[in-house]
């Protein structure tokens, strides 16, 4: 249940394993629901969530707060197939020690460089099937280790002769 503005979870039902509670829960999915906004008030129900996942939510704005209450212990982040258009620079300000993170999918037109600049334990980035046009990452803008993230990260802060994306 959440609040009248969908944004702040109220209250959390279901059943779990067998011998299994809330503090088991590490991983939190929504898929194929629209939402407005990220869910606030998770952590208060799952105190050990490490992992967000929302795909195909609709989503088009993401900000550092909707990360806040999660901080160091956030390790996934997935966004598959929304309509998230801009990465803000800040955006894991309070999340820094984030391993994965999926933005696959969506109409990325926009990377605030140094985005991805203190995020020293990332170790996969997923950006596939967005608007830089990036030679043979093209289909599978992809890095599954800590250098190729780097390399990613820097074909993309340097990718400013594709018309389509912005930078600041």
């Amino acid at each position: 249940q959440s609040s009248s503005d969908d944004c702040v979870v109220t209250k959390v039902t279901g059943e779990h394993m067998r011998r299994k509670s809330n503090d088991d829960v590490l991983w939190f999915k929504l898929a194929d629901i629209t939402l407005n906004c990220i869910p606030q008030n998770l952590s208060y129900h799952f105190k050990n969530l490490d992992h967000l996942s929302f795909h195909r939510t609709g989503l088009t704005k993401l900000t550092k707060d909707d990360f806040q209450e999660y901080g160091s212990q956030l390790k996934k982040l997935n966004f598959y197939d929304n309509q998230i258009e801009v990465i803000p620079a800040d955006l894991f300000e309070y999340t820094r020690n984030l391993e994965e993170i999926n933005f696959g999918g969506n109409i990325i037109t926009h990377l605030e460089r140094g985005a991805f600049q203190n995020l020293t334990n990332l170790k996969k980035l997923t950006l596939n099937h967005n608007s830089c046009e990036l030679g043979h990452y093209t289909e599978s803008a992809n890095a599954d280790n800590h250098a190729d993230v780097l390399t990613l990260i820097s074909l993309l802060e340097n990718c400013t002769d594709v018309e389509e994306l912005k930078w600041d």
